[in-house]
């Protein structure tokens, strides 16, 4: 690989094997070598590791994740350090970008975004800001059992410190599928546990304790008073605190507190008036409440302010489409229902996949237009009509609407498809619509 700087992978694993081998082939093309710990393995994760050629030293699980981290790093050999969990992968369209901020070298590292998957088959995600990438000067190492820090050891020899660039590591760890393994197991917990007894309270632990009991659908209580106990330490400074604001307000909404709710969005926009995801979350507890004129003037400040500044990211839905479907129901239910249908174009445009946004936006279209079959055209654009998926959608749609006459005209002058069942199955339900009429 030619480039003005090389880059050692750094991860500790265990059984890893279902995601080991998308991580580490996502940064193939960005690292001189791979250095692994592994803490125990029993499936394939071993072997995987092997076929990528990388480094391996073994060691046994002390429930202590910055001694296992530091022992991981004195593998390293090359001018920077990239840390990395096997849950994680590169976003590949920063490749470059991340070989041209490697090039920085008056920087000590960089604080990349990793992307947070929270729910299966969507590609929303909350953000965090990391410090992922040092320089293998020997001045960093971790700190803390449990949701461990970096830390330099030696200041006098720092340079300009650590800068934000906008490379994504996406992470799978927080799918609720992973949350309820690791409530299972309950290993963070007790690690925690430990933590809390070795080391005196912070807004960290506290804040750490709280996401943690967050996981336990019988314990939100119990976090949320943690939330509370940690933002009382009121320590602004600390680059945790807007996650910490975030997710204390999603536990008082959670538990459907909504006039504290409100309370905690003012207090935090005294602080960060540039909060885009608080005034998003402003607007959903307006809309709970009824407040129809404060919600719309929420959401659309939200999409006046567009995406926040590094720190400040949690969620793309807060600027882009969270904010324009809460348009478009409002609007739709204060039947003004060329505001709704322009909402929900914006949202299909964000959201290419999700079909059911056609169902609302048909019922605006109704409203507005007298002609059913302009409405029938006008939805029609938005398929792909050269394949029977399209097809089946575009032609259940108007038969759900009640559209027949236009669905059996569609049918009719569709051409051939490859499932003539369907077809046929389609073409009788708009028939026998007719008749029922």
């Amino acid at each position: 690989m030619i480039h003005n700087a090389t880059v050692s992978l750094c991860l500790i694993v265990k059984n890893e094997e279902k995601c080991l081998a998308r991580c580490l082939e996502s940064f193939r093309d960005i690292v001189d070598e791979i250095c692994i710990l592994d803490t125990g393995s029993t499936d394939q994760t071993v072997a995987i590791a092997r076929n990528f050629g990388a480094r391996l030293e073994f060691s046994e699980w002390t429930d202590n994740f910055s001694a296992a981290r530091n022992r991981n790093l004195k593998m390293a050999t090359m001018d920077w350090i990239m840390v990395a969990d096997a849950d994680e992968y590169l976003r590949q369209e920063d490749v470059e970008k991340l070989r041209q901020a490697l090039k920085l070298t008056q920087y000590d590292g960089f604080l990349i975004k990793t992307l947070n998957f929270n729910q299966e088959g969507s590609h929303q995600h909350i953000v965090n800001l990391n410090q992922r990438i040092f320089k293998n000067n020997g001045n960093f190492r971790y700190q803390g059992r449990i949701h461990e820090q970096v830390v330099c050891i030696n200041p006098a020899i720092k340079g300009d410190g650590f800068v934000a660039i906008d490379v994504g590591f996406y992470h799978t760890g927080y799918l609720q599928s992973e949350r309820d393994e690791k409530q299972k197991n309950q290993r963070n917990l007790a690690i925690l546990r430990i933590a809390s007894k070795e080391e005196p309270e912070t807004m960290f632990s506290l804040f750490n304790l709280a996401n943690e009991l967050s996981n336990d659908p019988n314990r939100h209580l119990d976090a949320l008073n943690l939330y509370h106990r940690a933002y009382g330490y009121r320590d602004f400074g600390a680059g945790f605190m807007p996650k910490l604001m975030m997710f204390r307000l999603l536990a008082i909404i959670r538990e459907e507190q909504w006039d504290e709710a409100l309370i905690a969005i003012a207090d935090g926009l005294t602080v960060y008036p540039d909060f885009t995801d608080l005034i998003y979350q402003q607007g959903l507890v307006e809309k709970k409440k009824g407040l129809v004129l404060k919600a719309i003037a929420s959401f659309e400040k939200c999409l006046e302010m567009g995406k926040p500044r590094a720190a400040l990211e949690f969620s793309k839905l807060s600027y882009g489409y969270g904010a324009h479907f809460h348009l478009a129901e409002i609007y739709k239910q204060q039947e003004e229902f060329a505001k709704s249908f322009t909402h929900y174009l914006h949202c299909l445009r964000l959201e290419k996949s999700k079909y059911e946004l056609l169902y609302p936006m048909f019922d605006c279209l109704v409203e507005l237009e007298d002609d059913r079959k302009k409405v029938a055209e006008v939805v029609k654009q938005f398929f792909n009509l050269r394949d029977d998926i399209n097809r089946v959608v575009y032609a259940r749609l108007l038969l759900d609407k009640g559209f027949y006459s236009e669905a059996n005209d569609f049918i009719a002058k569709s051409g051939a498809w490859e499932s003539d069942d369907l077809r046929q199955q389609l073409k009788k339900k708009a028939q026998t619509g007719l008749e029922g009429k």
